[in-house]
């Protein structure tokens, strides 16, 4: 209901980006300005979206082969912490790993998530570069080299 009466202020491209404390696995508090200074490509995930599990070979292989000024950074939309953690196990994730805790109603609401699987790309300077919604194999590879010379 809050969400109707007090609606979130959703970034734009070109605008500074929406952060907010996030958590990994471990339970170890993390924010998207940590990695202030790397470009940023950020997934909005969960569990029981087929094309979020489709991507994570390319999200493994964007992170394995990263230059140092890239992040690839999953968000997962799970809200139950064991459901995450599980999703996590599933599909083998060794790269950052983040929630809120809040699903759609969170940090993805600042970035109009209206649909999954979200990418976004934010700038080492905390700038939203782009954002696009859902997945076809190579994409994200061609949307992130637009920015990061690999």
């Amino acid at each position: 209901m809050a969400s109707y009466l007090y609606p979130p202020v959703v970034v734009k491209v070109g605008e500074k980006m929406a952060d907010t404390e996030l958590k990994d696995l471990a339970g170890k508090k993390h924010q998207l300005a940590d990695f202030k200074g790397k470009y940023l490509l950020i997934d909005f995930w969960s569990i029981g979206c087929g094309p979020c599990i489709a991507a994570m070979p390319e999200l493994k292989k964007l992170h394995e082969s990263a230059p140092a000024n890239l992040a690839v950074i999953s968000l997962s939309l799970d809200q139950s912490e064991e459901t995450w953690k599980a999703a996590t196990a599933h599909v083998k994730m060794d790269w950052t790993n983040l929630s809120d805790g809040k699903g759609m109603a969170g940090l993805a609401a600042n970035y109009g998530v209206t649909g999954i699987p979200h990418y976004i790309i934010i700038s080492p300077e905390g700038v939203l570069l782009e954002s696009w919604v859902g997945y076809s194999e190579g994409d994200l590879e061609k949307k992130i080299s637009k920015f990061v010379q690999r």
